[in-house]
């Protein structure tokens, strides 16, 4: 499947109109402009929000990701003439609306006077309890925990006798970063699906010819490991389509695996079933792959680890049904997970020493495709299974998935 320069050139528009509309679309939702009359006038104060936070009473920890943006606890006022900007409680903000904000009337838990910029940053529960003193509630969480709450207003008021236009942020991200997040978390498993359905086009296309069926064999195996590893990403944003549009989805916490051990693989797997869907699918993506491997490079009769893989694979998946109606059985399926882990990682291992002696032993066309092979399949990995579960934004991880599975495809069909 050939791209002409025409296909090309529309792909890549096509791209472009599809980036700076999300971009658009983002920036909209992050700020609050506005116009106050002049000083004394209707309209020359406004209340742009009323905002709270939130804490669970635990210390915050320090997060195992690295982040590579800003940090967007902030809160950034702009105006084109001097304004005044209060924090305010309910009851003061009644006051300060029946005086039209005369300072003499209301008491502000924090103020800035006659600013044309403020950046306040750190905006945390116990910074603004602390620092702007502001009273807190408890709440109680469906657990029955306590939540601890503060509830505030920010005010704008117009300092001067002529219109001022205002911007106002609170813990906003950047729009930029936002659109290349929903871009190429969207991009990649359409890439795993777009490659996956050409290698299966490939792939029957060389089984009419008896001389290229090792060649199809090997397109077959990797095609359907490129859908694999689809199914696995697009299932995140499947539900985030139906969490979006049915909020009951998330009040049923159906997508918890409550039957999985906590002690399994450090309870990554109990708080979302999604997780263990994902794994699954990177298990067979890679049982594919090692199909080809031992069969069509390493010539073995009998696939000794994809088989391995294979039976760890139907393991866990008949017990996660199990578990359904012998919950007690949930030890066992704890177990099996980490015999499947091992699996992989012996799979893993063997895919990629097998691109490395290939690389060593060959050259010309062959070496070169054995190291587009590993490379990628490196990297493609690495990103799916590291970066985006320990960098952020997660954009990178997907936009280096997204470009690096082409290298898979055009490292597998290079002749």
């Amino acid at each position: 499947m050939k791209l002409t320069n025409r296909s090309r050139a529309l792909l890549f528009c096509t791209g472009f109109m599809v980036f700076f509309f999300l971009v658009q679309s983002v920036a909209a939702l992050d700020e609050i402009r506005g116009d106050l009359s002049p000083k004394g006038q209707v309209n020359s104060a406004v209340v742009v929000q009323r905002l709270a936070e939130t804490w669970d009473g635990k210390p915050p920890s320090a997060s195992v990701r690295i982040t590579l943006t800003p940090d967007t606890n902030n809160m950034v006022i702009r105006s084109t003439q001097k304004v005044s900007v209060y924090v305010v409680n309910e009851t003061e903000m009644i006051k300060g609306l029946d005086s039209n904000w005369s300072l003499s009337q209301f008491v502000p838990k924090k103020g800035w006077i006659n600013q044309t910029s403020i950046i306040e940053t750190n905006l945390t529960y116990l910074r603004i309890k602390n620092d702007w003193d502001i009273e807190n509630f408890t709440t109680i969480d469906k657990e029955g925990k306590p939540l601890y709450n503060v509830v505030f207003y920010i005010v704008i008021v117009n300092e001067q006798d002529s219109l001022t236009q205002y911007s106002f942020k609170w813990k906003t991200t950047n729009p930029v970063v936002d659109a290349m997040e929903s871009v190429f978390f969207n991009l990649v498993y359409m890439m795993f699906f777009l490659l996956g359905a050409a290698l299966l086009y490939k792939a029957l296309k060389a089984r009419q010819n008896p001389d290229r069926k090792v060649i199809a064999h090997s397109y077959m195996n990797y095609a359907w490991g490129l859908i694999a590893g689809g199914i696995g990403m697009f299932a995140w944003q499947f539900t985030a389509f139906w969490s979006a549009l049915d909020p009951t989805f998330d009040w049923s916490g159906i997508m918890a695996f409550n039957a999985m051990p906590t002690w399994v693989l450090g309870g990554v797997l109990t708080s979302n079933v999604l997780t263990f869907l994902t794994l699954v699918c990177m298990g067979a993506s890679l049982m594919f792959m090692s199909n080809t491997i031992e069969k069509d490079i390493q010539n073995k009769k009998v696939p000794y680890l994809t088989f391995f893989l294979l039976i760890t694979e139907a393991l866990i998946i008949a017990f996660a049904f199990v578990l359904l109606v012998a919950p007690a059985l949930s030890d066992v399926l704890g177990v099996i997970v980490y015999v499947w882990v091992v699996a992989l990682a012996l799979v893993g291992v063997n895919i990629v020493a097998t691109y490395i002696k290939l690389a060593r032993a060959s050259t010309g066309m062959l070496r070169k495709k054995s190291l587009v092979l590993l490379i990628s399949l490196l990297v493609t990995f690495m990103s799916i299974l590291l970066l985006r579960n320990f960098v952020n934004p997660q954009f990178i991880a997907n936009s280096l998935a997204s470009f690096f599975v082409i290298g898979i495809y055009v490292g597998l069909t290079m002749e």
